[in-house]
């Protein structure tokens, strides 16, 4: 079944547009970064600066859908590359060791 784009609102359209997003992530295995920057272009080119958009932008992608905040970290190259290589090593994204290594810090020097 092909949708009918012409006569969605923009807001349907836009749902759809995120959801095709999230099938393409999915579909040919984008990394974090890569999907992230994915919906910035789209949110940056589409959405922002039409209150109609922002509000299904924040109902759609939101945190409370699965998605989780993100935070930048600067590293040093060779820290990179530890990383990196322990990523591979353990099969697991490099934000995922970093989360851990986060947990187990603090678990062990409580505030």
């Amino acid at each position: 079944m092909t949708a009918n784009f012409a006569a969605m609102s923009d807001a349907d359209l836009l749902r759809a547009t995120i959801h095709e997003l999230r099938e393409a992530a999915l579909e040919h295995h984008w990394d974090d970064y890569t999907f992230d920057f994915a919906h910035g272009q789209m949110y940056t080119g589409t959405v922002r600066g039409n209150r109609e958009l922002e509000r299904v932008w924040a109902e759609e992608v939101s945190p409370a859908r699965g998605r989780t905040p993100i935070t930048s970290v600067r590293l040093p190259v060779d820290i990179e590359a530890r990383l990196d290589a322990r990523a591979v090593t353990e099969d697991a994204k490099p934000a995922e060791i970093i989360r851990r290594a986060l947990v187990e810090y603090f678990d062990r020097h409580p505030a």
